[in-house]
């Protein structure tokens, strides 16, 4: 069997495109796996139901911010624990006007 130098560079250039190609091919693979979990996620997010419209307050209301039967309450305040998650710590209602500062402590 005759080799020639014509059929040896070849054979080596074809197989050094082969090994550059499968090289990239599970890197291709991986990119293709995370755009269909990015697309899948923004299609979750697309299908999310609306959000439920607010009730504003009228345009010639003299209140910048109203709040009606507003119960708060949040765990192990200080060392008073409420006697169930469901207690309110803070209950009421608050009316703020334009042009008003407030603090809530």
């Amino acid at each position: 069997l005759e080799l020639r130098p014509a059929e040896i560079f070849s054979t080596i250039a074809v197989f050094l495109a082969l090994r550059l190609a499968l090289i990239i091919l599970p890197q291709g693979w991986a990119a293709l796996k995370m755009i269909y979990v990015v697309v899948s996620r923004i299609q979750q997010y697309l299908d999310l139901p609306d959000a439920v419209p607010r009730e504003m307050l009228p345009d010639a209301s003299d209140s910048a911010v109203e709040v009606g039967d507003a119960v708060l309450g949040w765990p192990g305040y200080g060392d008073e624990q409420p006697e169930s998650p469901e207690q309110p710590v803070v209950s009421g209602s608050l009316c703020v006007r334009h042009g008003q500062s407030v603090a809530l402590v």
